[in-house]
């Protein structure tokens, strides 16, 4: 049985993978006491030098220099021997992420709407070392009796899920004013997705979770930290001009998600939350489920043709991929965070990674900025362009 963190504090808190991250909140504080005990900048930079110097020396003893090295030793932690189970497993980073766990040797489960595209990611994990793959199909967007019994479906295939990785949703290009959805119709399938049935899913998890350690659950898998991990998005972090609606329901999971992590600390459950900017998905002739102004998704689900318009797939250009970060990477890092414990873990690329520490050091100039690149941002939803470039016309 899984020891509750809070019986071993000390070794709980580097393993949880806060030290680095409390090094970095700590250092502007560190530095304005400084300033003021002694009003000398000299020694406030020595005393903000140090903080630095000491997370450097935490990374290099504790192996997590690089997303790299804790990706290496994922392959301990989260690989072979783990069961891993990926809501939204048939495209995009669900898929990358499926690809990546089965790389490591861990037992994959693969989740979609679609049993034969779930079949096929399985089929494909077996082939990329996975230790074994299977599929269970069910919508996020359904019923609390479908997604209870997916639920029941995949800790049955071993005994347990020593992983959970919540992929599924769908993204958003249109700004809030512009549209025909006077139904709001797309709103409420937006957070039907996004908000409400991410968080049914990952509550019947975490009781499971929870569960089968008071159990004394697999005691073959007991010295292993049950993990959950929620995709929610970058625009929880800051405001996303021509994505309000999806931010909104992104920022509702990650709320419940750092609440959950709080609420069940005691019982060895992690939580680890990913805040991802753009991602290279919808590539080369892939499907993108990308909510707009007048329909549901590009992917609707079966009966919904009549109610949404169809949508072709985004296809491969350099001006769609500009701007986006590989999604193999993201996976990579995602994986690596989860592995060391971290609370959460924010990926973007330039200027949207520096937004982020604006809007929480410097808010009132990242509000500036926003509302300088909002509506031009929004245009660019609106008629279906790059909202990530706005440099070009």
């Amino acid at each position: 049985m899984v020891r509750p963190r809070s019986a071993r504090p000390a070794r709980a808190f580097a393993r949880a993978g806060r030290f680095i991250p409390l090094c970095v909140d700590l250092a502007p504080a560190v530095a304005a006491g400084a300033l003021i005990v002694a009003p000398d900048t000299a020694v406030a930079l020595r005393a903000l030098a140090g903080v630095v110097l000491a997370a450097c020396a935490a990374s290099l003893a504790f192996g997590r220099s690089s997303p790299s090295s804790a990706f290496a030793r994922a392959s301990r932690t989260h690989g072979r021997g783990r069961v891993v189970w990926i809501t939204g497993a048939t495209q995009g980073l669900g898929e990358a992420m499926a690809m990546r766990y089965a790389e490591l040797g861990a037992t994959v489960i693969a989740s979609g709407r679609d049993l034969e595209r779930c079949e096929d990611v399985a089929t494909r994990c077996r082939r990329a070392g996975a230790s074994s793959a299977h599929a269970v199909a069910f919508d996020v967007s359904g019923t609390r009796e479908e997604i209870n019994e997916a639920t029941r479906k995949a800790f049955a295939v071993a005994n347990g899920v020593d992983v959970f990785v919540h992929c599924a949703g769908g993204s958003q290009a249109a700004s809030a004013l512009d549209g025909d959805d006077n139904t709001g119709e797309v709103d409420r399938a937006l957070f039907q997705l996004n908000a409400l049935g991410a968080i049914a899913i990952t509550k019947e998890v975490a009781k499971a979770m929870v569960n089968n350690i008071r159990s004394g659950g697999d005691s073959s898998r007991s010295s292993f930290a049950p993990t959950i991990v929620g995709v929610c998005s970058a625009a929880s972090k800051l405001p996303a001009p021509g994505q309000a609606v999806y931010a909104a329901a992104k920022s509702a999971y990650a709320a419940f998600l750092n609440s959950l992590r709080s609420e069940i600390a005691d019982t060895g459950v992690r939580v680890t939350c990913a805040y991802p900017g753009p991602i290279a998905t919808g590539m080369n002739g892939q499907e993108r489920v990308v909510f707009r102004r007048d329909m549901a998704s590009s992917s609707p689900s079966p009966g919904a043709a009549k109610k949404t318009k169809s949508h072709a797939p985004d296809t491969s250009s350099a001006s769609k991929i500009k701007g986006r970060m590989p999604v193999d990477r993201v996976a990579r890092d995602i994986i690596a965070a989860a592995a060391v414990g971290h609370d959460e873990i924010v990926l973007a690329p330039q200027p949207i990674m520096a937004l982020t520490y604006f809007i929480r050091f410097a808010p009132t100039l990242a509000y500036a900025i926003l509302d300088l690149v909002g509506p031009k941002r929004a245009r660019k939803a609106d008629a279906g362009e790059n909202m990530y470039i706005l440099n070009e016309k």
